[in-house]
């Protein structure tokens, strides 16, 4: 899966979906939409940005999961539905269809935990429009591709999640959607292009936003360096020191020099800078900086 409950594992949550063959994460009814245990992670999102940033088509997830049995309808399970396609899903595995040999005593013997959806709920005949609804959205969802013009870099090492929308930092205005990348897609898999960040499977973003802890190896400002002289937008704080002790002391020294050749000599508090043929803006918003590079909101 790649999100993480019970609780974070130490894992890098986008490389981890990344390397399944179908990313799948959950979402709930009656308790937080995403997950029951974590507050800031959106587990569909998280998944949806590994497919995206590593070439996957289908986005799934356990669907519908609750407590709440029996008091679940179409008419309450619709909206929560609605979100998680919103949030990049395109496959619901239903949690639950229980196998129901009897056709007399409904609803007959149920599992624990999970909305049910099988013959013998007492509105299943009357929900034919809405699961027909869920099956012509997922077969449209997974024909496109999707598009954002964001990119959260979230940070080198492990114990990396995708946060949901209103955890992000920096916060994102409305008018735009995100993926959050890690350090391998940045390394390996974003090329420029016409002023944008290209994955190979031809997604593309016109601004990569770094985390606020001021933190990165030499290997990746190194990367941003290249990116940026190609045409990349980038906004941003000046990193102060490496994440770790690979190379250590060498490592802080190496950052400390890149970072010169990037946000310039002086730890200014704000600034914008030109590098080749792209852009390194610091110390403001997105909703500064996407305007500010031409980068208008899909609406108003």
């Amino acid at each position: 899966t790649g999100y993480g409950t019970y609780p974070h594992p130490h894992i890098d949550g986008l490389e981890c979906a990344g390397k399944c063959d179908v990313t799948m994460g959950e979402f709930w009814h009656g308790t937080d939409i995403m997950s029951q245990f974590d507050h800031f992670c959106n587990a569909v999102r998280s998944v949806a940005s590994a497919a995206h940033v590593y070439g996957r088509t289908l986005i799934q997830a356990e669907a519908f999961t609750s407590w709440n049995h029996f008091a679940e309808s179409p008419a309450a399970l619709k909206a929560v539905g609605d979100q998680a396609f919103t949030d990049g899903l395109n496959r619901m595995v239903v949690h639950q269809y229980t196998h129901q040999p009897w056709l007399t005593g409904k609803p007959g013997p149920q599992y624990g935990a999970g909305t049910h959806l099988d013959r013998n709920v007492t509105w299943w005949e009357q929900g034919r429009a809405w699961l027909l609804y869920l099956a012509r959205c997922q077969h449209l969802l997974q024909q496109g591709r999707f598009h954002a013009d964001v990119a959260y870099f979230y940070g080198e090492g492990v114990t990396r999640f995708v946060p949901g929308r209103d955890h992000l930092r920096p916060t994102l205005p409305r008018g735009y959607n995100f993926d959050c990348v890690n350090s391998d897609v940045l390394l390996h898999r974003l090329t420029v292009r016409d002023g944008r960040l290209f994955l190979p499977n031809g997604i593309g973003y016109a601004l990569l936003v770094l985390p606020p802890e001021r933190l990165a190896s030499p290997q990746v400002l190194a990367k941003l360096r290249e990116l940026i002289e190609s045409g990349a937008n980038v906004l941003g704080p000046r990193p102060l020191r490496a994440p770790g002790l690979a190379g250590y002391p060498n490592c802080d020294a190496q950052v400390r020099t890149l970072s010169d050749a990037l946000w310039g000599a002086e730890d200014a508090p704000s600034g914008d800078r030109s590098l080749g043929k792209g852009r390194l803006l610091w110390g403001g918003t997105p909703a500064e900086a996407l305007p500010a590079i031409g980068i208008p909101p899909d609406f108003e």
